[in-house]
């Protein structure tokens, strides 16, 4: 990242004496941000400790790393609905703060970001409150709903339905970070407790995917901390006991069906 970001530098240098830098620098990323007219950043969740104790310290230095990369290429860089903070370590806060300072413009979707921000000293972007991305994406179309549902195994028999979104982030912190509740065991619990209580049909849908195609290289990167909640929603199946009223999606076609 530290020589992504030299080369950024060495980019803009070689522009100003009018050489040929799309050649002699061959990297998608540099290329694609050097080309564009704004870079946005949605990733969510990714400027906090709270992601994961190891990932977290990691996560925020290397986008921190990014904005720099960013606006080193002289492009405005807006940090669209995310949460931010907190940063545990003092070096990670000290750049987290130096590389938000030079964002055009940071979204956060809580008060509890702002204030943050405001408290550790990053007032020179402007900063706007919204509610999250989620909020503004179309919804899926009955046709496709039922798509997904009949491809899932799920029949469609009148019989009240509830989704339980699962989450791996959710299962790596209650496993890793000393919670007290097991969160896989926590959700089939649920699961079981709506079906017997409310005579209900049960859907488990992953949170978050990836659009790649299952490969072991790939899950066991993601699996760790989160980014793939598939792995989840078969954990959290295995421990349901009325497994013929609970349904996990975990076909990745029929989750990114068009």
């Amino acid at each position: 990242m530290l020589f992504r970001l030299f080369r950024a530098f060495l980019w803009k240098i070689l522009n100003k004496v009018k050489i040929d830098a799309k050649r002699l620098l061959n990297d998608d990323i540099l290329r694609t941000i050097y080309e564009s007219d704004i870079v946005i950043d949605m990733l969510g969740d990714a400027f906090s400790y709270d992601i994961g104790e190891f990932g977290g310290n990691i996560s925020s230095i290397a986008h921190s790393l990014d904005i720099l990369l960013a606006t080193s290429l002289g492009k405005d860089v807006v940090l669209f609905p995310q949460s931010i903070g907190p940063f545990r370590n003092k070096l990670v806060k000290l750049l987290a703060k130096f590389s938000l300072n030079r964002a055009k413009v940071i979204v956060v979707r809580e008060e509890l970001s702002k204030n943050y921000l405001e408290d550790i000293g990053v007032n020179k972007p402007e900063i706007y409150l919204t509610a999250d991305t989620a909020f503004i994406l179309e919804p899926a179309s009955d046709k496709r709903v039922y798509e997904m549902l009949s491809k899932g195994g799920l029949e469609n028999d009148n019989t009240p339905l509830i989704g339980i979104n699962i989450s791996q982030l959710l299962n790596y912190k209650s496993k890793n970070l000393a919670i007290k509740e097991d969160y896989i065991a926590l959700m089939a619990k649920l699961a079981d407790y709506l079906v017997e209580n409310l005579n209900v049909n049960i859907i488990f849908v992953p949170h978050e995917i990836t659009p790649y195609k299952t490969t072991t290289e790939i899950e066991n990167r993601i699996a760790l901390i989160g980014g793939d909640d598939i792995n989840a929603v078969k954990e959290a199946y295995e421990k349901v006991k009325n497994k013929e009223k609970v349904i996990p999606i975990v076909d990745r076609d029929v989750l990114l069906l068009n």
